[in-house]
């Protein structure tokens, strides 16, 4: 049953995001004209982005643990993580592996204190979540 699902997500993942990518873009630039428009478009891409980072944590999860991380230790591969996330978790344990802390210095130099905001962002993430289960 799991890959049923698998597939008929896969194939509306691929099948419908070629057609609503531009479909977005149209939509927010038309909607709320041009500056606005590619600021909320901005935004969407960043959610994107969010979660195609989620998605390579589970799909790469494997790989990434001997790859990234010192042997022996174990991946975070809850869905809900980013590779962000894992490897900021990951560099403040010490468990990171040469590759590991080369991938993590990268992402600080793309985004300044890239690896302290994917923290503090799954902290507020987890945070949201609590208030909405109690409210």
């Amino acid at each position: 049953m799991s890959i049923i699902l698998f597939i008929i997500a896969l194939v509306l993942v691929i099948g419908l995001g070629i057609i609503f990518l531009p479909f977005t873009f149209a939509y927010y630039l038309v909607t709320l004209k041009w500056k606005s428009g590619f600021k909320a478009f901005e935004r969407w891409i960043l959610k994107l982005a969010k979660s195609l980072d989620q998605l390579g944590n589970v799909l790469c999860s494997v790989p990434f643990k001997y790859i990234f991380l010192k042997r022996g230790v174990a991946w975070l591969e809850d869905e809900d993580l980013t590779v962000s996330y894992v490897i900021a978790v990951m560099k403040n344990e010490g468990k990171l592996s040469i590759a590991g802390m080369v991938l993590g210095w990268l992402l600080n130099v793309l985004d300044k204190d890239h690896l302290k905001k994917a923290i503090e962002n799954q902290r507020k993430n987890d945070a949201k979540a609590c208030k909405r289960l109690n409210d």
